[in-house]
């Protein structure tokens, strides 16, 4: 199993190590030759990292106590270490879109959100190198798709009657590209709102990616038979961390980090890597 270099059996020594490399670096931070935004965080010694205040799993999720917990939070944990400095956790209430103004007002070196990487994104930040690549996929009614069983599903889809269900803070253009003549319809959240919208038959479909698709279809016992999804290859949404537009050095520093932990990681390579995370600083 590939692991990250830093979760190791040595894990605690290499900690140490890192933390005394990191005061080092701290010292000489204001020597000439260091990036703005490196020499920032090793003068205040702290990583900050901007992150969403609720459950997002597996990037994001709460504990029993309620502390934040999910792979984002044990990856920025891996992150501040490797820079020998302890982590801030900035959580928003705001949605991913706060996380981006958080990271584009620079009160946060940097935010990891599970944040879906697009077009529009990246106008205003900075992204990393994917971490990992999510498969997306069409949730739709089993009973709906059965009346007319030698249908392409994709085509039945692509109409204007046919409203498929989107995230608030998810991009639309592949989704566009892919049924140019279907109507698009935001709502809030993945659970329950998208998926109850299938049930109820309001929506044709939701879309969502491989790790929302698969909590629904088992959720309950009979999900799988009121539920099927209908995978589009041509839908991979790649998640990255967002930095500012200007952290050039921070950027090549943490790709450099996720190129050593074998990134872009396969979902379930991720969480076996970076879950479930521990106590945060």
């Amino acid at each position: 199993m590939h692991r990250s270099p830093l979760r190791t059996p040595r894990r605690a020594v290499l900690g140490g190590m890192l933390a005394l490399a990191g005061a080092r670096f701290a010292a000489a931070a204001t020597e000439a030759g260091l990036a703005p935004e490196i020499a920032r965080i090793l003068e205040r010694r702290r990583l900050i990292v901007a992150v969403l205040d609720d459950a997002a799993p597996p990037f994001l999720d709460r504990a029993a106590d309620g502390a934040l917990t999910g792979t984002d939070i044990a990856l920025a944990q891996d992150m501040a270490a490797a820079l020998g400095v302890a982590l801030a956790l900035d959580p928003r209430v705001d949605g991913v879109d706060g996380v981006i103004r958080r990271v584009m007002s620079r009160d946060a070196d940097l935010g990891l959100a599970g944040i879906a990487v697009d077009l529009d994104r990246a106008q205003r930040v900075r992204f990393s190198r994917p971490y990992t690549m999510l498969q997306q996929a069409l949730l739709v009614n089993r009973a709906r798709f059965a009346q007319d069983p030698g249908t392409d599903p994709v085509a039945a889809l692509n109409r204007p009657d046919a409203v498929i269900a989107l995230r608030g803070d998810r991009p639309d253009a592949a989704i566009r590209l892919q049924l140019p003549q279907a109507m698009l319809r935001r709502f809030p959240r993945w659970e329950p709102d998208m998926v109850e919208a299938v049930l109820r038959g309001d929506v044709a479909a939701a879309l969502g990616d491989e790790v929302e698709i698969g909590r629904a279809l088992s959720a309950t016992p009979d999900a799988p038979l009121r539920l099927r999804a209908i995978t589009i290859g041509a839908l991979r949404q790649p998640i990255a961390a967002a930095l500012p537009w200007d952290s050039v050095q921070l950027a090549a520093w943490v790709d450099l980090y996720l190129e050593r932990a074998g990134a872009p990681l396969p979902i379930d390579q991720l969480i076996r890597v970076y879950g479930p995370a521990k106590d945060h600083n």
